[in-house]
């Protein structure tokens, strides 16, 4: 669905989303979103938008997007989703329970990678460790999903805020509410903790990982 962001040549405020229509020879614009003046997007990089809410669209992109485009990319994708939905409703015709001819659906989240993460920290007995030095059950939670997205993710608490919250499953896999996703203050807060007691979890993990693989006596020559 190729289209593209265009400002409103009278007032030079409203921002718009258009796709263009062909009408036999004529190309129409037709508006798709009405962004108002609450743009933050620089106008110079309007070409680059399109481009990636397209990306998003239908895949996960290959390398991680500009934080400054991706957020405003993924409102507009989940509002263009949203236009979707409820232009494909089985009330526009009261006999027809299914339509065959579409496919909705909400933005899909990943998991395997998350699962096979959370099985390597939980056969090192991260989670129980956290507890023993002393985080309570959620922050141990939060703690591990923070982890998890590190491991799978690289980025800043921003960045892994923003995975945790729409793109992964990892929330919902160590127990915590996906409606109430942890905050960027709340991970930066986790990982303090995690910092404050690094000597005790680096021992204990060490101890853990020398029991899932002991170390073999090298044989002398003589």
């Amino acid at each position: 669905m190729p289209f593209s962001l265009t400002r409103s040549r009278d007032s030079g405020k409203q921002h718009r989303l258009c796709q263009s229509v062909r009408h036999g020879d004529p190309v129409r614009q037709v508006t798709l979103l009405n962004r108002g003046a609450d743009f933050s997007v620089p106008r110079r990089r309007w070409a680059e938008l399109p481009h990636l809410i397209e990306t998003l669209d239908q895949q996960q992109p290959l390398f991680p997007p500009d934080p400054r485009l991706l957020e405003p990319a993924e409102e507009i994708l989940q509002q263009l989703r949203q236009r979707r939905s409820n232009a494909v409703s089985p009330d526009d015709d009261p006999h027809a329970l299914v339509r065959l001819d579409s496919l909705c659906h909400p933005p899909s989240t990943s998991v395997g990678a998350e699962r096979v993460a959370l099985a390597a920290l939980e056969a090192l007995q991260f989670p129980r460790l956290l507890r023993s030095v002393g985080l309570s059950e959620r922050h141990a939670s939060v703690a591990t999903s923070l982890v998890m997205a590190r491991m799978l993710q690289p980025a800043s608490e921003l960045a892994a805020s923003r995975w945790l919250a729409r793109r992964s499953a990892a929330l919902e896999l160590v127990g915590l509410d996906t409606n109430q996703p942890p905050s960027v203050n709340t991970l930066h807060r986790c990982g303090d903790r995690l910092w404050q007691r690094r000597a005790a979890l680096e021992a204990g993990l060490t101890l853990r990982q020398q029991s899932l693989f002991p170390s073999r006596p090298r044989a002398v020559a003589c």
